[in-house]
């Protein structure tokens, strides 16, 4: 992965960092109009207060700006890269419904052929023309955090090392 990759990684571990964080004061918030006992209620700030925790302390360079995209997160501002959302659907229909699962050396991880396919598809229903490269498809699965299947090839034929040869001539 590349270094401009590894921002880009990084940045998606961030808004979902974001909006888990957002997620569990909406839950607190929640639960304090439910009017819940003082146990119970101390018991979900415990946890809401062990994810804000690790969220903040994951992203200590600048607080101030995870801050401000929990709020956004809050407000239903936070996005990402334009084609995330599709890209993400897509590779859960690919996962479902793909068409050649039974090729797959793992159930979970698609072939990009899959995912290109249902991209198409997504992309056609909400109204977007372009679409990405396979390679482009490729990098941004895998800076969203997604693996994807590879054919198997030939099976590589095994080399005897000299260390090997050496030890079978002294026998």
């Amino acid at each position: 992965m590349t270094t401009k990759d590894q921002k880009s990684r990084d940045a998606v571990i961030r808004r979902s960092m974001a909006r888990l964080m957002a997620k569990s004061i909406a839950v607190v918030q929640e639960l304090q109009q439910r009017r819940l006992s003082t146990k119970e209620l101390d018991r979900e700030l415990r946890k809401a207060f062990a994810v804000w925790t690790i969220c903040i302390s994951s992203y200590l360079d600048d607080p101030a700006k995870f801050l401000h995209m929990v709020a956004n997160a809050l407000e239903g501002k936070l996005r990402g890269p334009k084609l995330d959302d599709a890209i993400k659907q897509a590779f859960r229909e690919a996962v479902d419904a793909g068409y050649r699962r039974a090729e797959r050396p793992n159930r979970f991880r698609p072939f990009l052929s899959e995912v290109d396919s249902r991209l198409a598809v997504v992309l056609t229903k909400i109204g977007y023309d372009g679409k990405p490269t396979k390679d482009g498809l490729r990098r941004r699965a895998e800076i969203l955090g997604y693996r994807l299947s590879h054919k198997a090839g030939a099976p590589r034929k095994k080399q005897i090392t000299t260390a090997r040869k050496r030890s079978s001539r002294g026998k």
